[in-house]
């Protein structure tokens, strides 16, 4: 998702664990980190999150 890219970008080798903090719905979240990583597709997705998936998604910037 190109929101985290400058954060991500300013933090390669460091050997701590990056902490981030987004302000959506958790099963909105672990539904696009799963699209991403390919573990979902969109035959997942369920009605009645489809406007805040879009959401969600147009503000994190994910290529969906």
């Amino acid at each position: 998702m190109r929101y985290f890219q400058r954060v991500l970008q300013k933090t390669q080798g460091r050997p701590e664990p990056l902490e981030l903090s987004v302000y959506c719905d958790v099963s909105v979240f672990q539904w696009l980190l799963g699209y991403c990583q390919g573990a979902l597709t969109r035959s997942h997705i369920a009605v009645e999150r489809v406007v805040s998936l879009l959401i969600a998604s147009n503000f994190l910037q994910a290529s969906l």
